[in-house]
């Protein structure tokens, strides 16, 4: 089974808790699991990063 993804640009990553990172994205707070995120490399404080998320995820938490 593929999982179809999405690349967002987010505001700043705030925090990483190992299981999932805490975003700030189009000025709302949005906690998205590791499990669910492909590619990504980013570090707690990035600005404009880059991530590549399972679309079910970004429906789900109504980001898309």
């Amino acid at each position: 089974m593929s999982t179809d993804t999405v690349i967002i640009t987010v505001e700043k990553i705030l925090i990483d808790s190992g299981l999932a990172i805490l975003v700030a994205y189009e000025g709302t707070d949005y906690w998205i699991p590791k499990s669910q995120l492909f590619g990504y490399d980013g570090h707690v404080g990035d600005i404009d990063a880059q991530l590549e998320v399972a679309q079910w995820v970004l429906e789900e938490k109504g980001m898309v």
